[in-house]
């Protein structure tokens, strides 16, 4: 029986059947995107053939669980968006590709242009879907807009470009929330910073809705969904990251209870 605002060690095709029908509210996940990385006991190095059968299963999975007016927003790099675009588009219908701009040093190429983004793919079940386009406003991203009087100077309701949000350095430019072991190392790579599920969640969610992450990773969704009072349910195969995101969720839940 799978309990709400709680994260699992299990894999999450395996947990996904666990969930009845119809029940999601919202998904936000960032899967492993087959680039030979530790995941546990998951094999990250696959065929093609092999990672898009894989896709295939958690995402209808993915599908059947979400509730008609429930959307299903899942983190891709450029090499994989079309394959999993592609899936994801036997089962649900297309909204956006969000660009995610990182802002970080991207590794040098020779052949090819230097990548610096992440694609949010954002599909929804059925047309009945919940979406609040002014939950929030950013900055204008061209600096001369702010001083054209007919534009709004406290901002604008965001697009399809997310460039207001830095990924997490470690080392000196290490910020506040990022997780770093004794010697300074970041204990999640791929964490995710909290803006980013805290986006998804506002503009597609209620207070009280139930949010699910498949690959919970560090936990950084659930510590969305408490802030912004919702519920969540996270699966998360590998044994260290497991613990990594129980331990935070235990922690920030102890600093709510004592603040």
């Amino acid at each position: 029986m799978i309990e709400i605002n709680t994260i699992y060690n299990i894999d999450c095709i395996n947990g996904l059947k666990l969930i009845d029908d119809n029940s999601i509210d919202l998904i936000v996940t960032d899967p492993p995107f087959n680039q030979n990385k530790k995941y546990g006991d998951h094999d990250d190095l696959l065929s093609e053939d092999q990672y898009k059968s894989w896709c295939n299963d958690w995402i209808k999975e993915g599908f059947r669980v979400l509730k008609d007016s429930g959307s299903f927003y899942v983190q891709i790099n450029s090499k994989n968006m079309f394959l999993l675009h592609n899936i994801m588009n036997e089962y649900g219908i297309y909204q956006n590709a969000c660009i995610w701009i990182k802002h970080s040093a991207s590794i040098t190429q020779t052949r090819r242009y230097a990548k610096n983004y992440q694609v949010w793919l954002f599909f929804t079940k059925t047309e009945k879907y919940k979406f609040y386009y002014n939950v929030e406003k950013i900055l204008h991203r061209y600096e001369p807009y702010k001083y054209i009087s007919n534009r709004n100077i406290d901002g604008r309701n965001a697009d399809d470009i997310w460039e207001d949000i830095c990924e997490l350095s470690s080392g000196y430019l290490a910020q506040k929330e990022v997780l770093l072991d004794n010697n300074g190392c970041k204990l999640h790579l791929q964490q995710m910073p909290i803006t980013l599920p805290k986006r998804m969640i506002l503009h597609s969610s209620d207070v009280n809705d139930i949010i699910l992450d498949m690959f919970i990773g560090s936990g950084t969704s659930a510590i969305a969904c408490l802030q912004l009072k919702r519920n969540f349910i996270g699966f998360e195969n590998d044994v260290e990251h497991f613990k990594i995101a129980t331990d935070r969720i235990y922690e920030y839940k102890t600093q709510i209870r004592f603040s």
